[in-house]
């Protein structure tokens, strides 16, 4: 029997040595490893409607009237909550940035609300309970802005305040979890809504959208993704809601 030559028996322990490392799980991102806190985005058809989804990992919903940026690595995802006046300055409706009330706002006669404190999130109503959990949110150094309700209950709301077509994104209540959910092309405001209904929601508050849509997440690897299509307003955008992570 031949002698196996010094060569041979290095190419035979790398062979070996690279067969062992296809088999470890694969890592990724920063550091070789994925993030503990970021946002995941799937897409998904419910309703004959293509729908992207934005899940959250490690983090909390909240509010911020000062604009975010993807340097603050606490943030993970940020994009237009409530509506902005005609002054371009003002909030469409009362508000709260951890757990005191807005100044800056005008009335805007809004159907729904959502308040968020700690890992609480409510979406309701402006009829049911409105004084109750924007006292909530005070106490407990929370949020709250109102905007138009597009689902409660798992029913769908009509909306009458737009006519036309344009892409939707909302903040949306799933299994008790709140999700960003919105639409990849133009569509009606009430058969976006019907497609968040087959997506699950339980509750749905609409996002500003328009020329408003501007936003960004962090994904598992630490990476910045925009999204929204139309986005000449973005400029003019006075209050965000965020995914934050908290230490």
């Amino acid at each position: 029997m031949k002698r196996m030559t010094p060569v041979i028996f290095i190419l035979l322990l790398l062979c070996g040595y690279i067969s062992a490392q296809s088999h470890r799980p694969l890592m990724f991102g920063i550091g070789e490893h994925i993030l503990d806190h970021y946002v995941e985005m799937e897409e998904g058809v419910y309703d004959n409607m293509n729908l992207q989804i934005f899940s959250p990992h490690n983090l909390q919903l909240s509010f911020t009237t000062t604009c975010p940026t993807p340097d603050n690595k606490t943030i993970c995802f940020a994009a237009a909550a409530a509506f902005t006046g005609k002054d371009l300055t003002s909030i469409c409706g009362p508000y709260v940035e951890d757990g005191i009330a807005g100044k800056n706002f005008y009335g805007g006669n809004m159907n729904g609300y959502i308040a968020m404190w700690d890992n609480h999130v409510v979406i309701k109503p402006v009829k049911d309970s409105l004084s109750y959990y924007k006292q909530k949110a005070i106490e407990n150094k929370g949020c709250f802005f109102e905007q138009c309700l597009l689902v409660d209950n798992h029913q769908m709301i009509t909306c009458k305040l737009f006519n036309n077509e344009r892409q939707r994104r909302a903040v949306v209540i799933k299994n008790g979890k709140p999700l960003i959910v919105e639409s990849v092309k133009r569509v009606m405001i009430d058969d976006f809504s019907k497609a968040l209904v087959a997506f699950g929601a339980e509750s749905a508050l609409y996002l500003d959208m328009g020329g408003w849509s501007y936003g960004w997440y962090t994904n598992c690897v630490g990476q910045t993704e925009t999204i929204g299509v139309y986005t000449m307003n973005t400029k003019h955008q006075s209050n965000w809601i965020i995914f934050k992570y908290n230490e």
